[in-house]
């Protein structure tokens, strides 16, 4: 029963996930025809999540509402070899089609494997955005570790703060899209506004950049459910993984490394004071419940400590 409870308290803690992307695609065979009741797998790589769908009538299969990651799609057939596609990296707000999908035929115990490309062709709307992904965080040397710091590395952006020395609540202020005001702009984190509306140009939290999968710049001709600003910031944090990782940092900025300058040292006075210290400390991995959770797939936990108090977050697959 303390099981039962435990799980009973969880909706209340989770943050809201509502950012989400598609996948979709047609199965044909050889001759061009299509298939109908074919059975599709989804997998996420990084986190073991499993979805599967047969096709319709049309030979037309569709993976709504999946949360951004890389997945991994196989097909399966009687009379026909199986078909894997791997490396299918979505972003948040993405709607993916693959188009043609055919099957060769021969035993389902061959099989093709495709590596999808690296960088994808949006076909399905003319929406104009800019990505950055946790890789592309973990290694960007920001003096600051401020996302907004990041954000004017992408082009159409342009970043008017004088510096960024510490993420702060009025750090989104600077930021200009596409040559818009400083307040015509929305932010989200896992779909939610954190935007400040009494001001428009603060918000309520800054996620650390540890803490961050993606972040997605909407520019322009983005589809409706986003059009409460001229153009949006969308933050989507870590979800859930199958394995065990940890991660300390601390980044530390003193006036004593730093050398004086011209004028102080021609007046005798010493170094200006320049002090900064953020720490960052993480242990994610899966949850494990005695005879409940046994295959590390439904439950992650994230520990974190951001320059403050402990932020423990809990999030279902």
């Amino acid at each position: 029963m303390k099981y039962i409870a435990f799980l009973l308290l969880l909706p209340a803690t989770l943050p809201a996930q509502s950012v989400s992307c598609a996948l979709s695609g047609t199965v044909q065979d050889t001759g061009g025809a299509v298939m109908a009741g074919v059975t599709v797998k989804l997998t996420g790589e990084g986190n073991g999540f499993v979805r599967t769908v047969t096709t319709t009538g049309n030979g037309f299969f569709s993976f709504p509402d999946l949360t951004p990651a890389t997945f991994t799609l196989e097909i399966e057939a009687p009379g026909f070899k199986s078909y894997r596609q791997t490396g299918i990296a979505m972003s948040s707000g993405e709607e993916r089609s693959l188009g043609q999908i055919r099957l060769d035929v021969g035993a389902v115990s061959e099989r093709v494997t495709v590596s999808a490309e690296a960088v994808a062709v949006n076909l399905v709307n003319g929406e104009k955005s800019g990505v950055l992904t946790s890789d592309e965080l973990d290694h960007l040397a920001l003096r600051g570790r401020d996302i907004f710091d990041a954000i004017a590395l992408l082009p159409g952006i342009v970043d008017t703060t004088d510096g960024r020395d510490a993420p702060g609540p009025t750090s989104i202020g600077g930021i200009s899209i596409m040559g818009g005001r400083n307040d015509s702009k929305n932010m989200t984190v896992d779909g939610v506004t954190n935007l400040d509306t009494g001001s428009n140009g603060s918000v309520h939290g800054m996620p650390s950049m540890d803490s961050v999968a993606e972040v997605q710049v909407l520019m322009s001709a983005y589809s409706a459910q986003s059009g409460r600003n001229p153009s949006s910031i969308n933050v989507i944090t870590r979800g859930g993984g199958k394995d065990f990782h940890g991660q300390a940092a601390w980044y530390f900025r003193n006036e004593d490394l730093n050398a004086n300058d011209f004028f102080n040292n021609q007046a005798g006075r010493p170094r200006s004071l320049y002090r900064y210290n953020i720490i960052n400390w993480g242990i994610n991995g899966p949850l494990i419940i005695p005879k409940i959770n046994r295959n590390r797939r439904r439950l992650r936990l994230i520990l974190g400590m951001i320059s403050g108090p402990l932020m423990p977050q809990l999030m279902m697959l």
